[in-house]
């Protein structure tokens, strides 16, 4: 049996700025605390998460971390308050889609 699925992601102008692999990120930071951990634990460099994290923070035009300075011990992140609600509401979005996919699916006859 074939089960629907699909990949979201919110653009701005044609940049796409946040979507399901970004928010699993976002998840990562917030459990974490640093970007290295989230980073380590889904497997992505370093390099590639400050990336993804710079492009998301750029395209949306707000903060979605609080950086801590303090290197190897002191340093790490936390999710400001519109990170924390991007998330929410993403995930809450991405529920409804799922939840709503396979009813969709049969009126098409998938």
């Amino acid at each position: 049996m074939l089960k629907p699925r699909c990949r979201l992601w919110l653009q701005k102008g044609d940049a796409s700025v946040f979507g399901d692999g970004r928010a699993g990120l976002l998840r990562e930071i917030r459990r974490r605390g640093t970007l290295r951990g989230a980073a380590a634990e889904l497997g992505m460099a370093y390099r590639t998460a400050w990336l993804h994290l710079e492009k998301m923070e750029t395209g949306l035009g707000y903060a979605l971390v609080q950086r801590r300075v303090g290197g190897r011990k002191g340093g790490g992140m936390r999710l400001t308050a519109k990170g924390e609600r991007l998330l929410e509401h993403f995930d809450a979005f991405r529920n409804a889609v799922d939840k709503d996919l396979p009813r969709r699916a049969k009126e098409f006859g998938l």
